[in-house]
C-alpha cells in the first residue's frame, strides 16, 4: 500500500540506508488518514532543532514522496532524488493533528518525561506537554533549575479544561486550543513561566538495530559481518561481548563447545525472531555455521537491571521510578502473555537497561510456547527457586500465571535496591516456606498498593493471579489509581 504527502524542500530528507525494514502492509490505517500523514522526524542528537518534515504553507518549498506503510516503519522515497528512507511509525502523524506538534508527547508518564527531559539530549527551557494523568486534561513538563543553583530539575504545571471546553493554567487567561495556549506562553515575558517553554524536549532517535532487516529475510549472517569486542557479561552457557555489526553496536552471546546443542541455542534465537516490542530485546542476527555459535541482540547501554539497581552511582530511586519501570517489564510480559509465551526465568538479572530508564525483557534462554494450559519440562531440570512459581517446583508445570509469580519477586527486586528474595534463607527453606503459605514481607521503601499488588502475583492458585494485561494496565494508571499527592 502506498500513499504521497509533502515535504519542505528547506529540510531534505537525508538518505538513512542504515535504517532499512523489511515491509508489511499495515491494515489499520484508514484510507484518509494515509492521504493526510504527516512525517515528524527527529534530527542528529544534540541538533539546535527536531529536523521535522511539515507542511509548510509556502506551496512552491514542498515536494511530494511516497511511502510504504509498515507496521513499524514508513519507507519514504523523494521523487526528485536518489534517496529514501525508512521512518519509525512514531514519527508520523496526521497534518493539523496535536499529534503532529513537537511539544506534544501524548500519553508519556511523569516519570519517563522526567528522564527525558533531563537526558544529554536537553538543555534549559526544553518542554513538552502531556496527557494528565486522570486522563481527562494535560500537563506541562520543562526543564528548569533549583533556586539558586544550576541544578536541573524538571517543574510540572497541570492545565485545566473549564466547563466550556477553554484551557488555562490557574489564574490566567483562558485559550480556545491548547496549540494557541502553548504559543502564547513561549512568547518571553507574557507569563512566569516563559522562561521554562523556550523549545520543544527532543526526541531520541529510534534504535536502529531494530531497522536493520536480515539479509533475504534469514537471521544467519557471515560471521566476518560481526566484529566482537570487549566482554561484558557471563551467562550460563557463555560470554556476552559487545561488538558491531554493519557498523551499529550490538551484543553478541557466545556459546561455550559442549555445553549445548546447536539445536537447544536455536531454540532462543528462533523465539526472539518473532518477538518485536519496544519492552522486549530485539534479536539481531545468528552464526551457527561453526562453533562457538553466536547470537547477536540489540545492545542497551546500562547492562541488566539487577546491576543497575545495585549501582549506587545512579543514586536512589523513589516510589515513581520503580513504578515506571515495573511497568516497561509488565508491558513487555503482557506481550509474551499474547503470543502465548512463557519466559520462565523473569528476573531483574535478565531485564536490559537502556536511557532514561528504558527496559526490555530479555534472555529467552528458557522461554517456550504455550500450546496447551501448561508446559512440564523433563524430570530434574533446574530451577531459579527464588523466582520460581510452586506449582512449577512442585510439580515441574509451567504456565503464563508462573510468569507473573516471578514478576512479582522481580517487583520486590526493584523496590529493595536488588537485594536477594528471601534474605537469609537456603533454597530449601525457601521452598517449605512458601509451601506453608507465607510470602515476603513488604520492604520499608515499598508504596502499600505496589505491596499488595506483589501479593495478588504470589497467589497460591495460578487461575487467581492477575493476568499480565491487568498489571500492566494497573502500573500505567498507578498516579491516578493511588492517588498520590508527587505526581502532577
Amino acid at each position: 500500500m502506498t500513499t504521497t504527502t509533502e515535504i519542505n524542500n528547506n529540510n531534505p530528507i537525508r538518505s538513512l540506508w542504515a535504517l532499512g525494514a523489511t515491509m508489511r502492509p499495515k491494515d489499520n490505517l484508514e484510507e484518509e488518514e494515509e492521504e493526510e500523514a504527516l512525517q515528524k522526524w527527529t534530527g542528529q542528537r544534540g541538533s539546535n532543532n527536531n529536523n521535522k518534515i511539515n507542511n509548510n504553507k509556502n506551496k512552491e518549498n514542498k515536494k511530494s514522496f511516497s511511502m510504504d506503510i509498515d507496521d513499524n516503519w514508513w519507507l519514504a522515497r523523494h521523487p526528485d532524488t536518489t534517496h529514501q528512507a525508512y521512518i519509525p511509525v512514531t514519527f508520523i502523524a496526521a497534518y493539523s493533528s496535536l499529534e503532529s506538534q513537537d511539544w506534544f508527547f501524548g500519553d508519556m508518564p511523569r516519570i519517563q518525561a522526567e528522564q527525558l527531559l533531563l537526558s544529554d539530549l536537553n538543555e534549559f527551557g526544553a518542554f513538552l506537554v502531556r496527557l494528565h494523568h486522570s486522563g481527562t486534561s494535560y500537563a506541562i513538563s520543562s526543564r528548569g533549575t533549583f533556586p539558586n543553583s544550576h541544578i536541573p530539575r524538571v517543574k510540572h504545571f497541570h492545565i485545566s479544561i473549564s466547563p466550556g471546553g477553554m484551557y488555562y493554567l490557574g489564574g490566567d487567561r483562558a485559550f480556545h486550543t491548547l496549540n494557541d495556549m502553548i504559543d502564547h506562553l513561549s512568547i518571553p515575558g507574557t507569563s512566569e513561566i516563559s522562561i521554562l517553554l523556550q523549545r520543544p524536549c527532543r526526541r531520541p532517535l529510534p534504535s536502529t538495530v531494530t531497522a536493520l532487516p536480515p539479509p533475504e529475510d534469514k537471521f544467519e549472517v557471515d560471521r566476518d559481518a560481526i566484529v566482537l569486542g570487549a566482554n561484558i557479561g557471563k551467562g550460563s552457557f557463555g560470554d556476552v561481548h559487545i561488538g558491531t555489526l554493519k557498523d551499529v553496536k550490538v551484543a553478541i552471546k557466545t556459546l561455550r563447545s559442549g555445553t549445548m546443542s546447536k539445536t537447544q541455542f536455536l531454540e532462543e534465537a528462533q523465539i526472539m525472531k518473532n518477538l518485536i516490542h519496544p519492552n522486549i530485546v530485539t534479536l539481531q542476527a545468528v552464526c551457527t555455521l561453526r562453533e562457538p555459535f553466536l547470537i547477536v541482540i540489540e545492545y542497551m547501554p546500562d547492562g541488566a537491571l539487577l546491576d543497575y539497581l545495585r549501582d549506587e552511582n545512579h543514586g536512589q530511586l523513589e516510589v515513581p521510578h520503580h513504578v515506571y519501570i515495573v511497568s516497561q517489564v509488565a508491558a513487555g510480559m503482557a506481550y509474551l502473555e499474547e503470543m502465548r509465551l512463557m519466559h520462565r526465568d523473569l528476573a531483574a538479572r535478565n531485564v536490559l537497561m537502556g536511557p532514561s530508564l528504558q527496559c526490555k525483557v530479555a534472555d529467552f534462554g528458557l522461554a517456550r510456547i504455550c500450546d496447551n494450559e501448561y508446559y512440564v519440562v523433563k524430570e530434574g531440570a533446574k530451577f531459579p527457586v527464588r523466582w520460581t512459581a510452586p506449582e512449577a517446583i512442585t510439580h515441574q508445570k509451567f504456565t503464563i500465571k508462573s510468569d507473573v509469580w516471578s514478576f512479582g519477586i522481580l517487583v520486590y527486586e526493584v523496590v529493595s535496591g536488588g537485594a536477594i528474595p528471601y534474605p537469609g534463607m537456603e533454597n530449601k527453606e525457601v521452598m517449605e516456606f512458601v509451601a506453608a503459605g507465607h510470602r515476603i514481607s513488604q520492604p520499608s521503601r515499598c508504596d502499600q498498593p505496589l505491596y499488595e499488588m506483589m501479593l495478588q502475583c504470589w497467589e497460591e492458585s495460578p487461575h487467581i493471579r492477575p493476568t499480565f494485561v491487568s498489571l500492566q494496565d494497573f502500573l500505567r494508571n498507578y498516579e491516578a489509581q493511588i492517588g498520590s499527592s508527587y505526581y502532577a
